[in-house]
């Protein structure tokens, strides 16, 4: 069956009509965005992948694989996302789970399972790795999927087919046809075409023989394993499987952003990174294949390439690489985006990276620190680094640099030796500064017991405690590097109501416009609310998108306190990852409202916690979060009001001076 399997790689997959097929749906959700701010970049690459190696092995003859699209992924609220999966019927969803994402996945998955407990859950992804247990063990996970996925996905649908009627996989349970694995029988649940009472088309090549059951498929997990499955060896003929855009299943026109991985694999052993784990070798796309690639991103308006490779200038052929990046962009039709160490890049190298199209590259230095760099098994050359960031810069490159606090090794002393560096050398045009995460599958989080590392339990999984690092001094440290480097960590401010004021309807529809994104028909971003008059309802839950504002006006809120809070608590209960913004509006002046009604407004805010929250729990400030108070003030009083009372409101919220045609966030 493998021989038969392997000779299907390369040819064309075509994917005939018919609704008998078992219905796929992969599902990758986006990182939540602050405000109402328009979602991008959340490309499903990964589905794609998993998509185009199922088709090439001819496994479209028996299920009919979906991607959701991405305009309902990086839109709808919880609920909404719970709503759009449940009317595909989909007998199989596979969530790509990364550390902004998995306790959105798991909390969907809940949802799913509860209502249609036969549906088959298979997570995948960087967050889905042997040692993240809280993540396998969780009750709506039926198969996850570690490490490259491909091959594995692809052999767990064929194993699954043993549970169709073709294949003969069924047997009695006290009576009730049931699974091998004990689900309830689909045909006895659904006549829905692609979900239940039709025979299951299998691939003709299979008809030979019976499937092998999932237990066993190296690189799956699935419940009850009582070990790690065995490991999965990598793919190595990457062209056949490097561009879901050239087969049709993803679509780079809409955001005019293609997303374009030319190898796996990477020489360096960084002990924060999961990636190089997951390879023992580099794999390269051919450069035939990257130029069809390039050929497709030229036909389709693409602006911006987003070359995925872990260190583009790791690999022998770089200068050749720049080379055919520049030969098919003469134009400069799109800009390139990478990253890359700087202690590999001369003059000469620079020089083609701007010709190649190159705007802006990331650059890690992490740590100057020769302990903590030896901890990280990342090591500096300091005269490389300088000779190549500068470099850079001379050509007109954007150079954005990496700073990690928390790392074992550094200590106060040398965490602002590394800031003072960068920033006396101006060797950068931007400056990122991360908290150390922790991450499931990297060596840190293997040796954090002898490395006397305490952190977050969940993501962001946070570096909390080292041996010479406490968690005040992070907030400290943090709170220097922002203001050594300029920097923002909330750099999106609330945006303003439509109009300006309480008109009593929802955002919805189409409609665009600063703050606002273009939504599905009938979600709503926004609701006002007058909370002295009549009581008023909040759209249905799968209505309100992801991102929500919720406006509420009162002359009176110490007597309205607890429908105010009523309001949010529902809100958050429907849709617990939202991203809400919750605007209050006082009639007549802000002395009503209180210290305690603002905080008693962000205790209701806070009382569960998402990612964002979590992300931003270590930044200096302190405001910033998946929910935000936006107290909303006349103008006119900007100069009137007491700065006691100001500094009052700053405690707990971000003022809005307001008129009748903006706002400005102070």
């Amino acid at each position: 069956m493998r021989d038969a399997l392997d000779s299907l790689l390369g040819s064309r997959a075509v994917e005939p009509m018919g609704d008998s097929r078992r219905s796929v749906l992969l599902v990758q959700l986006p990182i939540p965005p602050p405000g109402l701010q328009p979602v991008r970049g959340n490309v499903p690459l990964a589905a794609g992948y998993l998509k185009l190696f199922a088709h090439l092995r001819g496994l479209h003859e028996a299920f009919a694989i979906e991607i959701l699209p991405p305009r309902l992924a990086n839109t709808l609220g919880d609920q909404g996302l719970v709503q759009a999966i449940r009317d595909r019927r989909p007998w199989l969803v596979g969530f790509t789970c990364y550390v902004w994402n998995i306790e959105r996945v798991l909390w969907i998955a809940a949802r799913l399972k509860k209502s249609s407990p036969e549906i088959h859950i298979v997570l995948g992804g960087p967050e889905i790795t042997e040692d993240n247990a809280w993540a396998l063990a969780h009750p709506a996970v039926d198969y996850a999927v570690i490490g490259e996925g491909e091959q594995t996905f692809a052999e767990l649908l064929l194993a699954l087919l043993s549970d169709s009627p073709a294949q003969g996989g069924k047997r009695r349970s006290g009576g009730q046809e049931t699974t091998r694995r004990g689900i309830p029988s689909r045909r006895r649940q659904s006549s829905r075409p692609g979900h239940g009472n039709a025979a299951v088309a299998v691939p003709s090549f299979l008809k030979t023989g019976p499937c092998p059951g999932p237990v066993g498929i190296p690189g799956l997990w699935s419940r009850g394993m009582a070990g790690p499955p065995p490991r999965r060896r990598p793919w190595t003929n990457l062209d056949a499987i490097s561009s879901p855009y050239l087969e049709g299943i993803l679509d780079a026109s809409e955001e005019r952003t293609m997303f374009l991985e030319t190898v796996r694999g990477c020489a360096f052993r960084c002990k924060f990174c999961y990636y190089p784990k997951s390879y023992d070798a580099i794999h390269r796309v051919s450069h035939e294949k990257i130029g069809a690639n390039l050929r497709y991103a030229a036909e389709h308006g693409v602006k911006e390439i987003v070359l995925l490779d872990p260190t583009l200038n790791q690999r022998p052929d770089f200068v050749e690489f720049l080379s055919l990046l520049a030969q098919y962009n003469p134009a400069r039709q799109w800009t390139c985006f990478g990253e890359l160490r700087a202690e590999g890049i001369d003059g000469r190298t620079a020089r083609l990276l701007r010709q190649a199209g190159f705007a802006e590259v990331e650059v890690g230095l992490q740590s100057l620190d020769r302990r903590a760099q030896r901890l990280m098994g990342r090591t500096v050359n300091r005269k490389a680094f300088e000779r190549g960031a500068k470099a850079m810069l001379d050509e007109g490159l954007t150079v954005r640099v990496d700073l990690i606090l928390g790392l074992p090794g550094d200590t106060p002393d040398s965490v602002r030796r590394n800031i003072d560096y960068l920033h006396r050398s101006k060797l950068y045009s931007e400056v990122q500064v991360f908290n150390l995460s922790v991450l499931p599958g990297t060596a840190f989080r293997q040796e954090a017991s002898q490395l006397g590392l305490q952190f977050q339990s969940r993501p962001p999984y946070y570096a909390i405690q080292t041996p010479t690092l406490g968690l005040e001094q992070l907030y400290e440290l943090m709170e220097e590097a922002q203001e050594a480097f300029g920097l923002e960590f909330d750099p999106w401010p609330p945006p303003t109501p439509a109009g300006g004021g309480i008109a009593g309807q929802a955002a919805s529809g189409d409609a665009e416009g600063h703050g606002r994104r273009a939504l599905p028909d009938g979600l709503c971003n926004q609701v006002a609310i007058d909370l002295d008059r009549a009581t008023a309802e909040l759209p249905a839950a799968e209505k309100r998108a992801q991102a929500f504002s919720l406006v509420l006006r009162s002359r009176h809120f110490e007597a309205q306190s607890q429908r105010a809070v009523s309001l949010i608590g529902e809100v958050l209960h429907d849709n617990p990852h939202t991203t809400l913004d919750v605007w209050l509006e006082p009639v007549g002046g802000s002395s009503h409202l209180t210290e305690r009604i603002l905080s008693l407004l962000a205790s209701e805010c806070f009382r569960t916690t998402s990612y964002l929250d979590l992300y931003y729990s270590l930044h200096p400030n302190h405001l910033a979060g998946a929910k935000r108070l936006v107290v909303v003030l006349p103008i006119d009083y900007r100069n009137d009001l007491p700065s006691a009372e100001i500094d009052r409101i700053a405690q707990y919220a971000t003022i809005a001076w307001h008129n009748s045609t903006s706002a400005q966030i102070q």
